[in-house]
């Protein structure tokens, strides 16, 4: 985590400056893997929150916040190539909005993000995340 969080502040459109350190090759699939992985489990303590006590309930703003820097880290100053970086955005910033984190959500998803390679679910996902109703509206009759 710490390795992608540092490649992250280098990283300029998915390439490191000269004299940068090396990461492996296998860091943003690494990135990816991990954020996903406590996503599903953050998601899972919060389903079984529904049936707990509100003074025994799971708190799981902080495996949020950390799939959300995970996969932010994978892919947010990569060079957009990849199909699936829209996509994984808008995981992220839902994974920002989860944990309580608005501004970090809202900051994941500028407009020309959302021109990416996004199913229709996904980019309404996005609009009601930045809040672009507006935007929304037309989507959905659009569509």
């Amino acid at each position: 985590m710490a390795r992608g969080l540092a490649r992250g502040l280098l990283w300029r459109d998915g390439v490191l400056p000269l004299g940068a350190p090396q990461f492996t090759p296998s860091l943003t699939l690494d990135l990816l893997d991990f954020g996903y992985g406590v996503l599903a489990l953050a998601l899972e303590l919060r389903d079984a929150n529904r049936t707990r006590e509100p003074s025994a309930v799971f708190q799981t703003s902080d495996a949020f916040r950390v799939a959300a820097e995970a996969i932010e880290s994978a892919v947010r100053r990569d060079t957009g190539e990849s199909r699936d970086r829209g996509r994984h955005l808008v995981v992220s910033a839902t994974a920002f909005h989860l944990a309580g984190y608005a501004a970090r959500s809202y900051s994941m998803l500028p407009i020309p993000a959302l021109e990416a390679n996004l199913s229709t679910q996904e980019r309404c996902l996005a609009l009601i995340l930045r809040k672009d109703m507006a935007i929304l509206r037309e989507q959905v009759i659009n569509t």
